[in-house]
């Protein structure tokens, strides 16, 4: 039937204890799975959308959770002129249709927050995370800065510098800490550490975050506190976000909000080149290999190194990152040539 005013016609909730939150759309998202209705007509869950479903010749309902990991984006509802027209197969599909549209919403969510050049940051400081660099921070009055993180095939890959403390005591603590398997040393100067450290705990909050479009901007350890940065696109609202880090780290305090803009001249059209060509695995193998010191001369990391640490063999990075640098001097170059 014609929908002619159905959506605005009825209420619905996610709340089990009322009667409007037992029909298939409150089902649907407490259980993040698909919930039918085989016969508006006498299915007493669908009592208080009946008449208005009847009207219109509604006579069974599937309604399908647009989701991806754990953010709810919404709720697929599809209706029939028939009873028990959403047999098992149908219900396959259409699971697979709301599948494919949380996958889609990510990805353009994803694109979003790298190619935008306004953005919302959200500052949290973080108690119960790396709390042996922490301490380290504050008895050796020493900083540390994360610059960027990558994501690998189980792990997340950080890379930054430590400054005011010594080599053996940064790594003392790293191995204390739990959560992070190994530490790689850069660069090594008098006052300045540069590693890499390899951390598989910190990967959900990675994550969580990025499935919602955003990214971590930076994290930094000084003074007995552990604090990030989460940016996001502008306009996306930042307190589902918030709930579901705190969801996952009870222990994370959120601190402030800024509006920002990206710096540089060119920081959206630059990182929209990387974003839009580039497959995820490449990226990784990229900026894995820019952070690592790949490129340097002489270099601070091989080849086996970085695919050791993508988990991936020699060969597959090399092909990871070949087809990387010829999209992004594709992307950079190509039109030159042509005028």
């Amino acid at each position: 039937g014609a929908e002619d005013g159905y959506l605005e016609s009825v209420e619905i909730s996610t709340d089990d204890d009322e009667a409007i939150g037992y029909g298939p759309v409150g089902r649907a998202i407490r259980s993040s799975e698909g919930q039918v209705v085989n016969d508006t007509a006498s299915d007493p869950s669908f009592e208080p959308w009946r008449d208005a479903a009847l009207e219109r010749g509604y006579r069974s309902a599937a309604a399908v959770p647009i989701i991806h990991e754990d953010l709810v984006y919404g709720v697929l509802v599809v209706y029939a002129g028939s009873e028990r027209a959403f047999t098992a197969p149908v219900k396959t599909i259409l699971s697979r249709i709301g599948d494919v549209i949380a996958h889609a919403i990510t990805a353009i969510e994803r694109r979003d927050a790298l190619v935008s050049d306004a953005v919302v940051e959200l500052e949290f400081r973080i108690e119960g995370m790396a709390e042996e660099l922490v301490e380290l921070s504050a008895t050796e009055s020493c900083t540390i800065e994360f610059e960027q993180l990558v994501h690998g095939d189980e792990t997340l890959l950080a890379y930054g510098a430590a400054e005011g403390v010594s080599e053996d005591r940064f790594r003392d603590a790293v191995d204390e800490t739990d959560g992070i398997e190994d530490v790689r040393f850069l660069s090594i100067r008098r006052d300045e550490l540069e590693f890499e450290l390899l951390s598989p705990a910190a990967i959900s909050l990675f994550d969580t975050i990025a499935t919602y479009g955003g990214r971590i901007k930076s994290a930094s350890i000084e003074g007995g506190e552990f604090r990030f940065i989460v940016e996001l696109p502008r306009g996306r609202d930042t307190r589902q976000l918030i709930e579901l880090i705190r969801e996952q780290r009870p222990d994370a305090t959120y601190l402030a909000q800024r509006t920002t803009e990206r710096r540089g001249p060119d920081a959206a059209s630059s990182t929209s080149v990387l974003e839009g060509d580039l497959t995820e695995k490449q990226r990784a193998a990229l900026e894995t290999a820019y952070f690592a010191g790949y490129f340097d001369w002489p270099r601070e990391s091989t080849g086996e190194e970085i695919a050791e640490r993508l988990g991936i063999s020699p060969a597959t990075f090399n092909q990871h990152l070949r087809t990387a640098e010829r999209k992004f001097f594709d992307s950079v170059l190509g039109d030159q040539g042509d005028e």
